[in-house]
């Protein structure tokens, strides 16, 4: 690691982008402690881009727009960041007669298949093409097999890097917000000019949509215009793993009990005053 990075490792400085289910944060964090006036969100995070996909793949392809659980489990398995950008990705795509773009994704019939998945097309291919070699013919149960899944199969093209898009550019769709590395400039330009160095070379990324294929590398590509001359940005996944890092993070500070328990308020306190009450301690607490 640069001498940049293990200094702001050891300030306890860094930002940290959280792209969850709901929203995706920018988390500027100075000695181990939340920078409040710095935070920006971005409107859009797992659901978006879930329904986003549903209504893609409803007109189409397949109405799916009552099979939430079954188009989330398929984003998480075939969508990835194009590093380029979506409209390279599509050129590519035509460059290449689309053929090779296309994911063909299973959908569950609730008896023999639980769960969707991607099929293996050149697998299954080969297998037929054996078959037909040795000229022997499917039977009846297989036939009734591979008819059942073409059914319920849907082609995705441009889908799989489109969707996840929308963190980039959220106008996509029509969210007049910032993407997320205009989010992470954001904050930056918030901070106090002598914390910039030190956040702006630490940043790591969490939450589910980290862990989709290409993210990372795309918000490296996208910061370094931001970044000064003479200056560093390194992006790094949350370890052990950006879907559950902010479980770990959680249970961390359950066991301190010096910081945990000054967040704390009763039952009876919550319901009388409401969620503002919990803000003021957890600001408090952190020093925002």
């Amino acid at each position: 690691p640069s001498p940049t990075l293990e200094a702001a490792r050891a300030c306890g400085a860094g930002i940290v982008v959280d792209s969850g289910f709901s929203y995706t944060h920018s988390l500027p964090v100075f000695q181990r402690r939340v920078v409040g006036q710095a935070v920006k969100r971005l409107d859009a995070g797992g659901k978006v881009l879930t329904n986003y996909l549903k209504e893609l793949v409803s007109y189409r392809s397949v109405n799916v727009s009552d099979m939430f659980h079954v188009v989330d489990a398929c984003k998480e398995e075939v969508c990835r960041v194009c590093k380029e950008g979506a409209v390279s990705a599509l050129q590519a795509c035509a460059q290449k007669g689309g053929g090779s773009q296309v994911v063909q994704y299973v959908l569950p019939d609730g008896v023999d298949r639980k769960v969707g998945r991607v099929n293996a097309q050149d697998s299954e291919d080969s297998h037929v093409n054996a078959v037909a070699k040795e000229g022997e013919q499917p039977s009846p149960a297989e036939m009734k097999r591979r008819r059942q899944e073409e059914e319920a199969t849907i082609e995705l093209r441009s889908e799989p890097f489109m969707v996840p898009e929308v963190l980039f550019r959220p106008m996509d769709i029509g969210l007049n917000q910032l993407g997320v590395a205009e989010l992470v400039a954001s904050s930056v330009a918030s901070l106090p000019l002598e914390m910039r160095e030190a956040c702006l070379s630490n940043v790591v990324v969490c939450g589910g949509n980290a862990a989709i294929s290409g993210f990372k590398e795309r918000l490296e590509l996208e910061l370094a215009p931001f970044v000064p001359s003479g200056q560093e940005c390194h992006v790094r996944l949350a370890p052990p793993d950006p879907v559950t890092s902010a479980w770990h993070g959680g249970a961390a500070m359950a066991r301190d009990k010096g910081t945990f328990y000054p967040t704390i308020i009763t039952k009876r306190l919550y319901e009388e005053e409401g969620s503002m009450r919990v803000l003021e301690r957890m600001k408090a607490a952190s020093s925002w």
